[in-house]
């Protein structure tokens, strides 16, 4: 699989080092998921520090993801983010890759 970020948002999560991420999904609600800081970048795809979205409010940036599935006539592909599920979104949201 191939290391890739996709665009999401964060908020502080229950725990220090945790921070929650919402990603949007192909045709569905957006998926909402928990992680350690260390799998969150900015838009710039520099690293957070663990200070940083460290709110109760949702900040835009991109989330460390797998690459599970990349259809090449679609706009489409699969991904697997740090808490393990996988999700389609769309390739638009998806940087760092050759999809």
């Amino acid at each position: 699989m191939t290391l890739i970020f996709v665009v999401c948002k964060f908020a502080k999560g229950s725990f220090t080092n945790e921070r929650v991420f919402k990603i949007k999904r192909c045709d569905e609600d957006d998926y909402c998921g928990t992680t350690q800081f260390f799998y969150c970048y900015s838009n710039s795809e520099a690293s957070l520090k663990p200070e940083d979205a460290s709110t109760d409010k949702f900040l835009s940036g991109k989330l460390a993801a797998k690459l599970v599935c990349a259809k090449i006539d679609s706009d489409k592909v699969t991904i697997e983010v740090p808490d393990g599920e996988r999700i389609i979104v769309s390739k638009s949201l998806v940087s760092n890759s050759n999809v």
